[in-house]
């Protein structure tokens, strides 16, 4: 959504929690825990709805149904494509495993059955049931948890169900790892081991299970001459659906019997380390002439703004009856968008470099950049603002094209734009706006794709006349030129990043006093990289690390000062009024790094803060915003400040509507294979051999891996991971890189 979060609390108020009935029921009846009354609503957004995305969710029956056939349950078991591939096997999908070990990732049950069964029989035994064919393992041993539950035998080409039982192995409440170990593997065979359907993990049962698989439980009804699309359960069963809650939401759905009797289910919301809140049970009863029970239930605010799961639990149904689950779905209400802005005739985005927010004065730190923070008091300054990557031209070519790295081309230091987004060159130069691009870093020059569609491109190589703030001064007079004219400007600074401009004669007052290590201004870049090989060509000591950093703070007032010569070239031409500026970095700063200031970082949340200040034409009252930005609303919003249409394939958000509070974005980062997604107070990081979840709000640093403790929250992450995997599966083809001899020596100085 591109609403605003404090926008969307003027669309609905919402009580407690309870129900709401939207039509005459004679065969159907429900209570709540409690009552609210909702305002008539003529629009919502859809957040939820499982019929439409069953990957965002998962189905069970006594007990937790693993489904390996259903690609969207890929996520949610931890599952990665190595060694497995689909397969169709009797009508149903199935995964063909080629690997000698497998391990299953789940959630405990929603139903209270956690835990090992009590000595009083309690909830009887822990029943493992699976739906599987051997290829060439003669037997695959399963454990839940590190303990052995037994093993089942499997014989080539035959589909088989098997079924363990344990008395004294239970399923965890939070977290449950279940092991496949296949046995009797030909020495060096490449084929697969064995072919899964799906296994079941619960407790009891009523004979031989029968797994109600997504595909095999959606259905249409019609009840009372309604037709309806719906899930079809048996008891005891579940539809559970993690991810962000958003505040004012409310569930809509239908309730239904297919058969006779009648039936209980609660709606509920569950959330980690916490016991489920129960918002409404509802008993539903079957006939022929029965309605479906229409539901409203409106989110409370203790489980809106994060991480958990909604669950719908069908408790209790009549024998030989199904419940049915009509179109489920999550909605807010969509509050009218607000007033149209006047357009500016000129948009100025300035990119300084790698640039940590924590440094600046503007965000609270002690290195003052008095022009930037004059822009920061007549505009907006976002306070969680982050880089798409910590590849420096990646981050600027997703400003560019609003896209992710994955989806642009440039996702790290080997790679180049690639030639077939459309970017902010393309789109105002067939709207008759005139475009300039400046740059003083050697990776975003002609050889990595960035002079495509501009009409003027200009390029300050490390030793180039004016430094790094040659950049600005070219800028200035080309506005002063084309003062006349509509027009975009962009210019790449070098802002932080070494060869450093520092005049030999100020070296005398830099600390430390009587430094007489290799940090000179002109080759730090080369120097830091040898002091950040393993193992290092150079010894980084506390003396080099404090020159560094003050090189580094005296270079960013000389950028600082470049800027405000930029500003006073706008205002000279008569353009200051009619131009809207954008301040921001291109990638951020890993200051626990032992040896900071490289580009293309390691993919932590500190490598991805940059500041953001949006200062609209003819300027405003200063403002600060806690929702959450990225690089690529960047260039919707460039667009939108000239009154032109984005591009359809343009991403990322109006950044005029994203003044509120914090709200459920997801934001995403990466380099190379590697991704990172920050969503609400949590990191998670995947890619490699494992996933890690991080709290900010426990520990700020993400020194701790708690992706134990949080396991509907990692579900979540999983499951947005996979949509975007979905999105880049047209991903442009890697462009190689082709650089001149200028470009070369300019890489050298860069410290590449």
């Amino acid at each position: 959504m591109n609403t605003a979060r404090a926008a969307l609390a003027l669309g609905l108020l919402l009580a407690a929690c309870g129900t709401k009935k939207t039509g005459p029921d004679a065969a159907a009846t429900g209570t709540a825990t409690g009552t609210a009354t909702l305002p008539e609503v003529k629009t919502e957004t859809v957040v939820l709805e499982p019929l439409v995305h069953p990957e965002t969710c998962s189905i069970g029956h006594e007990g937790i149904l693993l489904d390996l056939g259903f690609e969207g349950s890929r996520p949610e078991l931890g599952l990665r494509d190595d060694g497995l591939s689909a397969t169709e096997r009797e009508g149903a999908t199935w995964e063909r495993i080629s690997t000698h070990s497998l391990t299953l990732r789940f959630v405990g049950p929603p139903d209270g059955t956690e835990g090992a069964p009590s000595p009083d029989g309690g909830r009887g035994e822990l029943h493992v049931d699976a739906r599987l064919r051997g290829v060439t393992a003669r037997s695959v041993s399963l454990y839940l948890n590190g303990k052995a539950l037994g093993t089942m035998s499997l014989t080539h080409g035959e589909t088989t169900l098997r079924s363990l039982r344990s008395s004294v192995i239970g399923i965890l409440p939070g977290s449950n790892d279940l092991q496949l170990r296949f046995n009797g593997l030909p020495k060096g065979s490449t084929d697969a081991a064995a072919e899964i359907d799906w296994i079941r993990v619960g407790y009891g049962g009523d004979g031989a299970y029968a797994a109600p698989t997504f595909s095999e439980a959606t259905t249409s009804a019609t009840l009372g001459g309604v037709p309806r699309r719906a899930l079809s359960l048996r008891s005891p069963a579940f539809l559970r659906c993690s991810g962000y809650l958003p505040q004012h939401a409310v569930l809509h759905a239908s309730l239904g019997l297919s058969g006779h009797g009648d039936g209980d289910v609660e709606v509920r919301v569950a959330r980690d380390a916490m016991a489920p809140k129960s918002l409404g049970t509802f008993h539903v009863r079957g006939a022929d002439d029965a309605a479906w029970l229409p539901v409203d239930v409106p989110l409370p605010d203790d489980v809106t703004d994060q991480l958990g799961a909604l669950e719908l639990v069908v408790r209790r149904a009549s024998p030989g009856t199904r419940v049915l689950l009509g179109e489920p779905r999550l909605a807010v209400p969509i509050v009218p968008a607000p007033a149209p802005h006047a357009s500016a005739r000129g948009v100025l985005l300035v990119v300084l470099g790698q640039l940590s927010p924590k440094l600046l004065s503007l965000y609270g730190g002690t290195n003052a950049m008095p022009e930037l923070e004059a822009l920061g008091r007549s505009g907006v300054v976002f306070e969680t603002h982050r880089a798409t990557t910590p590849w420096a031209a990646g981050a600027l070519a997703s400003m560019l094209t609003a896209l992710s790295p994955r989806l642009h081309g440039a996702t790290d230091e080997g790679a180049r734009l690639a030639a077939t987004p459309v970017t902010l060159a393309d789109a105002t130069r067939e709207a008759g706006v005139a475009t300039a691009f400046f740059t003083a870093n050697p990776t975003t020059s002609a050889p990595y794709g960035f002079d495509r569609g501009w009409q003027s491109f200009f390029v300050a190589y490390p030793g180039a006349a004016g430094g790094g703030a040659a950049v600005f001064d070219e800028a200035g007079k080309w506005i002063t030129a084309h003062k006349a004219e509509r027009f975009l400007v962009v210019v790449h600074a070098r802002g932080g990043h070494a060869p450093w401009d520092v005049p030999v004669d100020d070296l005398k007052s830099i600390a430390p006093d009587g430094y007489t290590g290799p940090i000179d201004p002109l080759h730090a870049a080369e120097t830091l990289a040898k002091a950040r090989r393993v193992p290092p060509l150079l010894r980084f000591t506390d003396a080099d690390r404090t020159r560094a950093w003050a090189l580094y703070g005296r270079a960013l007032a000389g950028q600082d000062a470049a800027l405000g010569r930029l500003m006073s070239a706008l205002r000279d031409a008569g353009r200051d009024a009619d131009t809207t500026v954008m301040v921001t970095g291109d990638c951020g700063l890993d200051e626990a790094a032992h040896v900071p200031f490289g580009d293309a970082e390691p993919l932590v949340d500190g490598s991805l803060a940059i500041p953001l200040v949006l200062r609209p034409a003819g300027g405003g009252a200063g403002v600060r915003s806690k929702t959450p930005t990225s690089s690529v609303d960047v260039g919707r919003t460039a667009l939108l400040e000239l009154g032109l249409v984005p591009p359809k394939a343009f991403g990322g958000d109006d950044l005029r509507e994203r003044t509120g509070e914090r709200d459920g974005r997801v934001l995403e980062a990466s380099l190379g294979n590697k991704r990172l997604l920050r969503w609400t107070h949590f990191i998670w990081r995947g890619g490699d051999t494992k996933d890690e979840l991080c709290d900010l709000e426990a520990d700020a640093t993400c020194a701790a891996d708690v992706a134990a403790l949080h396991p509907l929250a990692l579900e979540a992450f999983r499951r947005e991971s996979l949509l975007r995997d979905r999105l880049e599966r047209t991903r442009p083809p890697r462009e190689p890189l082709r650089l001149d001899e200028a470009v070369r020596s300019a890489l050298i100085t860069w410290g590449k």
